[in-house]
């Protein structure tokens, strides 16, 4: 029975939501259902959403009062569950719409003259676009549109369009100056500590492409680095 703020709570709210009835053993389902639901714009509630401390029936009844439509996922675990039997009955009571959702091709036996929307694993066993139509006629839709920006960075030529590039501007770079060996190759003689001298050498000997002696000179630099 309702106590006597949830009644209060409950006048004048609009039905605008969708409650997902089903069976505790299909939750990673509902999860995946409730996402694609919320995508294609609907409003949703289940028991998972019940907050702590709550009443638990008085929180399924208030939803179940306040939702625009049913959705029964329907598998032969909700076959047995007592809790998907009592949310179809107060539905019912209330006469909210119900769709049923079967995941393995059967009939729900409490709802046998419903008819039942079957699921295919191509699909992910989600609901097709046609289910989401007949659902906007009983609960409001949120359109799912992305706002085109106001202003763009570039200026993009539009598709089809010839547009005339200019070809690019090649700039002539000058060479670096070339360091000869010859001017340092007394700093590499032996006795000579001129660490400046010898890390040049081997500059240019790398310069030069004799990677090996470059690398030779490079380590003696290396050695009397200050």
């Amino acid at each position: 029975m309702y106590n006597l703020k949830l009644l209060v709570i409950m006048k004048g709210i609009d039905l605008t939501f969708v409650f997902i009835s089903y069976c505790h053993q299909d939750g990673d389902y509902v999860t995946r259902l409730n996402a694609d639901i919320e995508k294609n714009g609907f409003t949703t509630w289940f028991d998972q959403r019940i907050e702590t401390g709550t009443e638990w029936f008085d929180a399924l009844e208030g939803a179940l009062q306040t939702c625009a439509a049913l959705i029964v996922v329907v598998s032969q675990e909700a076959q047995k569950s007592s809790w998907v039997k009592k949310e179809i009955l107060m539905a019912e009571e209330q006469q909210k719409p119900i769709f049923p959702l079967s995941l393995d091709k059967q009939l729900l036996k409490f709802l046998i003259t419903k008819q039942h929307l079957f699921l295919e694993p191509e699909s992910d066993f989600l609901p097709p676009l046609r289910f989401y139509l007949e659902l906007a006629k009983y609960v409001p839709r949120t359109p799912q549109l992305v706002e085109r920006p106001k202003y763009q960075l570039f200026d993009l030529p539009t598709l089809g369009k010839k547009v005339d590039t200019p070809p690019l501007e090649v700039k002539k770079v000058k060479p670096s100056t070339i360091i000869r060996i010859a001017d340092w190759v007394n700093c590499s003689r032996t006795g000579t500590n001129d660490f400046y001298g010898i890390a040049m050498l081997a500059l240019s000997y790398e310069q030069s492409g004799a990677h090996k002696r470059a690398l030779f000179f490079l380590r003696k630099a290396q050695k009397l680095e200050p």
